[in-house]
C-alpha cells in the first residue's frame, strides 16, 4: 500500500530530469545500507554541484564531481564541534 501512495504523487509530478528533482530539497537521512538509523543528518544538493548538510554534530559541505543522481564528492569540509554523536557522524560522513 505504501508503494502505491508514494507512486501516485510521483505520477502527478510534472516531467523533470532526475537532477532537477534532486536539487534544492533538504533530504533527511533515514537509513544507511538498509539499516534504519537514529541520528539526524541532512543533505541538500544544488544544480551548481554544491552539496551541504548537517551531520549529527557538525555542518558539512563539498562539491559533487559528477552529474546527479551519481554522487562522487570532493573532500568534505566540516565544522569541528564536539558532541556525544561523533561516532554516528563518522559513519554518516564515510
Amino acid at each position: 500500500m505504501l508503494r502505491l501512495l508514494f507512486a501516485i504523487p510521483l505520477a502527478l509530478m510534472p516531467a523533470m530530469t532526475c537532477a532537477q528533482s534532486l536539487t534544492g530539497t533538504e533530504w533527511q537521512l533515514l537509513a544507511i545500507d538498509g539499516n534504519v538509523v537514529e541520528m539526524t543528518a541532512t543533505l541538500r544538493a544544488e544544480a551548481n554541484g554544491s552539496v551541504a548538510g548537517k551531520a549529527p554534530c557538525n555542518r558539512w559541505t563539498t562539491m559533487n564531481t559528477t552529474a546527479l543522481p551519481e554522487f562522487r564528492p570532493k573532500a568534505i569540509a566540516a565544522t569541528r564541534m564536539a558532541c556525544d554523536r561523533l561516532d554516528d557522524e563518522q559513519v554518516f560522513l564515510e
